[in-house]
């Protein structure tokens, strides 16, 4: 009678870690829900203020620096400044405030 031979798996663990984080990623994706949903529900009434500044001259401060120039355009992400003639498009997350 000849002995059978065991193969080892290398992948037999990243298998079993896979199938059972599976359940914690779904669990992980709807609490990461929540907070975009709070984040969107800000952001709408936040750029509706910035669309009545639209051609006027604003000041934004963002988390790295503050800019002096003329709100061109207001996108879902994104604003359009022109300052001394140049564009600067800057995220909607990185603006503190404006006025």
């Amino acid at each position: 009678m000849m002995a059978r031979k065991i193969y080892y798996n290398p992948y037999a663990a990243y298998f079993k870690l896979a199938s059972a984080s599976t359940a914690a990623v779904s669990e992980k994706e709807e609490k990461a829900q929540e907070p975009r949903q709070q984040w969107t529900t800000f952001v709408r009434p936040f750029l509706h203020h910035l669309e009545r500044k639209r051609g006027e001259m604003i000041t934004v401060a963002t988390t790295r620096e503050t800019v002096n120039g003329r709100l061109e355009n207001v996108f879902s992400d994104h604003i359009q400044l022109t300052v001394d003639g140049q564009n600067y498009h800057i995220r909607v997350e990185q603006i503190i405030y404006f006025y």
